[in-house]
């Protein structure tokens, strides 16, 4: 038995002004996965292509080894989805009514789970679903992605907009959610709170390709900015130096447990150093990346 959730082949589609992938990626059971990259990255056309809610010029998708493109309705029934407005052209529904229509999309649609998250989250059912706030129409989107058991989650900025406590309480049930060993995650956000509360990888998207995955905690780890006593010009141009400023001086390292090995065989010494914010990680990997 396969132990991945999620398997993408050579996942490709050309637009007039952007060129996606191909992009190949396996996305293991028991994993929370954070899609990261700038805006028009291709992160929601990723998703898009996963659902088949466009149709790829090629590459495979495979979910629980079923092929979305010939099996697709038991495949999707295994994913939840929120994100980019998917139900914009419903508008004119109520929750209650747009609520029946998507469950008869999934066999497995649980009414009391449903009528309890409804009240958790405090969503009025007689609301039009056009004039409700866009923290709302978030909310109701997750609703709609967790209630019918799926064992992959598809999250496209899925907090954007969400009041403070109706955030907690998701990401709350998206921890409960991973108690299931089998289940898994793929989140896009440019929130540095959500990849540490909720990620253990880290996709790094830029236009329309991966160009990096890597483990949150081992970059956290390694990361640092390390000020030195002199910047001799071995350590500029050591291969774990990222950036250097000769004025203070400091090193930005990639690998802080080697470069403090290098530096000792370099009789360098350093004063001080400083782990690194996720943030400000991504931003060097994603300039290196191009």
């Amino acid at each position: 038995m396969s132990n991945y959730v999620l398997e993408v082949e050579q996942l490709a589609k050309s637009f007039k002004y952007f060129q996606f992938g191909p992009v190949d990626l396996q996305v293991e059971k028991g994993t929370v996965i954070g899609l990261v990259g700038e805006n028009g990255s291709g992160k929601s056309t990723f998703f898009h292509l996963v659902l088949q809610l466009l149709s790829p010029d090629r590459g495979t998708v495979h979910c629980l080894t079923h092929d979305i493109s010939v099996n697709s309705s038991t495949a999707k029934e295994k994913i939840g989805y929120a994100g980019n407005n998917i139900y914009e052209g419903y508008g004119q529904l109520t929750i209650k009514q747009l609520a029946q229509l998507v469950s008869y999309w999934y066999r497995h649609w649980d009414k009391d789970k449903y009528r309890t998250m409804i009240e958790k989250y405090q969503i009025n059912e007689k609301e039009k679903y056009q004039n409700c706030s866009a923290g709302t129409k978030k909310k109701v989107e997750f609703v709609f992605a967790m209630v019918h058991s799926p064992q992959l989650l598809l999250l496209d900025e899925p907090f954007s907009g969400v009041d403070i406590r109706s955030k907690r309480k998701m990401q709350e049930e998206l921890a409960d959610f991973m108690e299931n060993p089998h289940n898994a995650i793929i989140l896009s956000t440019h929130q540095q709170e959500e990849m540490n509360a909720l990620c253990d990888y880290l996709w790094i998207m830029d236009q329309g390709t991966i160009i990096a995955k890597v483990e949150k905690d081992e970059i956290l780890q390694q990361w640092m900015r390390v000020w030195l006593k002199d910047l001799p010009n071995e350590i500029k141009q050591h291969r774990y130096v990222v950036e250097y400023d000769v004025e203070t001086p400091n090193i930005v390292t990639n690998n802080f447990e080697e470069m403090e090995k290098v530096l000792a065989r370099s009789n360098v010494a350093y004063t001080h150093f400083k782990r690194m914010e996720l943030d400000e990680i991504l931003a060097y990997i994603m300039e290196e990346g191009r």
